[in-house]
């Protein structure tokens, strides 16, 4: 797995809002509807994906001294790696 840090394209904060819609939602160029991107893998500390970006806007709300809690990262495998679905829910949670 390759991890690639994205740098931040915006001098205003970030939205969970927007940030949810990017991962989750994509728009269809010909028609102009809006599609599910794919499969959704929720963290076990978000209710759901309706609650996520309010969830996440009230713990960025606990640290006053956070200015932009929107950290984008890429994921990527090499050729021929492919995680299962029961693979990403069963990796442990490291801290």
């Amino acid at each position: 797995m390759i991890a690639k840090v994205q740098p931040s394209k915006q001098k205003s904060r970030s939205s969970f809002k927007r940030l949810l819609n990017y991962l989750t939602k994509e728009l269809d160029p010909e028609t102009g509807e809006t599609h599910p991107r794919g499969e959704t893998v929720l963290s076990n500390n978000l209710v759901g994906i309706d609650t996520a970006a309010a969830e996440m806007k009230g713990v960025e709300s606990l640290n006053p001294r956070c200015n932009d809690a929107v950290f984008h990262y890429e994921l990527a495998w090499p050729p021929g790696e492919r995680p299962s679905r029961a693979e990403w829910l069963t990796v442990p949670c490291t801290r």
